[in-house]
């Protein structure tokens, strides 16, 4: 083995784990974006739009960190915008349709609780850009989980409708948030590398942190029947790849223009 190629051997790890967070912040930030002019409030579609260009930020944040240890030089907006949706390595809970408010306030909350831990985690990494990023992001991600669970324990404890409406989301989400803790080869090696503890560990505390919400909420936990996955490996449900088409279509359609 030359130099060269035991040097990208050890980049390839943070690549694979910086892109795959990149990609999940990027596909979730378009999701939330989706809700301008559609929110219930203009005080929510404020909120909504902020939490989106927060999560927009550290997606750009993990692209340029993946960008530093691309074999392929590519910068952060050729990742973002010149690779079709079987190239994305996102969570798949990140990719569903908004559905309604109850919805996104759930798939929310279950994401920001998983970032809330992670980055907890990441804040003792041996890998500076990683904890740089972490220790940045975990303010935003705070706010982000503290507006989403009130919401929440409104919804669940409110008329008919609004518990109706959240309990369905969660008994559609649930099944999509195993994937977050898989301990996949890239998972494992940022391990090795001393990027983050372990996923069990992290899973603990969200599970223990999900169950105290959904009590206070009045909600039902679905029963765990089958865990969607995949979205890791390239493999997605059909509405990733018509999300991407609309972020992707004008810097498609002008593949040179410059700011």
């Amino acid at each position: 083995m030359n130099m060269n190629t035991e040097h990208n051997n050890q980049k390839k790890p943070l690549f694979d784990y910086a892109l795959r967070l990149g990609d999940t912040t990027l596909v979730l930030a378009q999701r939330y974006c989706e809700w301008v002019g559609k929110a219930p409030t203009i005080e929510e579609e404020l909120a909504l739009a902020n939490t989106g260009l927060d999560i927009l930020g550290q997606a750009m944040a993990w692209l340029n960190v993946a960008s530093e240890h691309d074999a392929q030089k590519r910068d952060a907006d050729q990742l973002a915008y010149f690779r079709n949706e079987r190239q994305y390595t996102n969570y798949l809970l990140a990719e569903l349709e908004n559905g309604d408010f109850g919805f996104t306030s759930l798939r929310g909350f279950f994401i920001s609780t998983y970032f809330k831990y992670l980055y907890g985690s990441m804040q003792k990494s041996q890998v500076n850009s990683f904890r740089d990023i972490a220790i940045k992001s975990s303010k935003e991600v705070k706010y982000h989980y503290i507006h989403q669970r009130s919401w929440l324990v409104r919804l669940g404890n409110g008329t008919d409708e609004s518990h109706k409406r959240v309990q369905n989301a969660l008994n559609d989400c649930w099944a999509y948030t195993a994937e977050l803790f898989e301990e996949d080869a890239v998972i494992l090696a940022a391990q090795d590398m001393g990027v983050i503890d372990s996923m069990a560990d992290i899973k603990s505390q969200w599970r223990a942190d999900v169950l105290a919400l959904l009590e206070e909420a009045n909600l039902t936990l679905p029963q765990e029947v089958y865990h969607h996955r995949g979205g890791t490996e390239g493999l997605h449900t059909e509405v990733l790849g018509y999300l991407l088409a609309e972020m992707q279509s004008v810097r498609r359609e002008f593949p040179n223009a410059r700011w």
